[in-house]
């Protein structure tokens, strides 16, 4: 299993158009050494390359799925959607912008129908 080096990170947060700070990526090279380690000490476990994989995180549910069934039916219709909704705009959910080129104001308006 190849580590993840500084330079990988730099290069992908680069890519991302991250801008890390020395420490920033010092601190994340940091945590993926020790990410490695853990998957070291866990691929060390006796036994766990026979192990089956689970496909669904409840074994009772392999057994006896108390899902309900998959049923399709009609559609809410956007005035029922939207009903709990605290900010819309036309027929949409209005959400905070989590994506920006440069500085991300946290301080616009989330509140009110536009």
């Amino acid at each position: 299993m190849s580590r993840v080096s500084r330079e990988m990170i730099e290069n992908c947060a680069k890519n991302l158009m991250f801008q890390l700070s020395e420490g920033q990526a010092e601190i994340l090279s940091e945590e993926f050494d020790t990410l490695y380690s853990q998957l070291e000490f866990l691929a060390d476990i006796p036994g766990v390359d026979s192990a089956e994989p689970m496909t669904f995180p409840f074994r009772r549910h392999l057994r006896d799925c108390d899902l309900r069934p998959d049923v399709p039916e009609a559609p809410l219709g956007a005035e029922k959607a939207l009903a709990n909704s605290h900010s819309t705009i036309g027929d949409q959910i209005k959400v905070p912008k989590v994506v920006a080129h440069g500085v991300i104001d946290h301080t616009e308006d989330e509140g009110g129908e536009e």
